[in-house]
């Protein structure tokens, strides 16, 4: 049963490219940041934050992890330190449109992936706040076993990511 189990896992998606024994990486993505943005209305309402001390004073869109059902903190980078920063929350989910819904709805900072961001059809009305502070991800790998029965499934997918233009 044990052998049957590990079977099940052909590939997996995550940050980084730490590799575990007879483990192949296609790197997906590129290293990418962490963008903080808020809406117009939100600054004539609240300021612009211009440090990250400031930050307290305002509110984050909060991020919650859908399986560790924990929220993930503020994380900038402070010249190459991670600086966590605590902040109230105005609403907490755990999707990005629904993030990108509030800074529209000027509820509050939110956190976007600078891909993400770049994709989005209004994204000229997001204001970047703190951009030096932003928070630095390794690039997006698929993993897959070295030698997998699954190889050519695996290869569909890549070629559908892009097609997609995903990757």
């Amino acid at each position: 049963m044990g052998s049957a189990a590990t079977s099940y896992a052909s590939c997996d998606i995550r940050f980084g490219d730490h590799l575990q024994e007879n483990r192949v990486a296609r790197q997906l993505l590129a290293p990418f940041k962490e963008g903080l943005y808020v809406s117009a209305g939100y600054v004539e309402r609240y300021g612009l934050p211009q440090s990250p001390e400031e930050l307290s004073q305002h509110r984050l869109i909060g991020y919650r992890f859908i399986t560790a059902k924990r929220i993930l903190p503020l994380i900038l980078n402070n010249q190459g330190e991670e600086l966590t920063v605590q902040m109230p929350h105005s609403i907490i989910t755990n999707d990005i449109e629904v993030i990108a819904d509030g800074v529209r709805q000027h509820l509050g900072i939110g956190r976007l992936f600078v891909p993400v961001h770049a994709r989005l059809p209004d994204r000229d009305s997001f204001i970047p706040v703190l951009e030096p502070y932003w928070r630095n991800y390794p690039g997006v790998y698929l993993y897959y076993l070295q030698n997998s029965q699954k190889a050519g499934r695996i290869r569909t997918v890549i070629n559908f990511l892009l097609e997609k233009s995903i990757i």
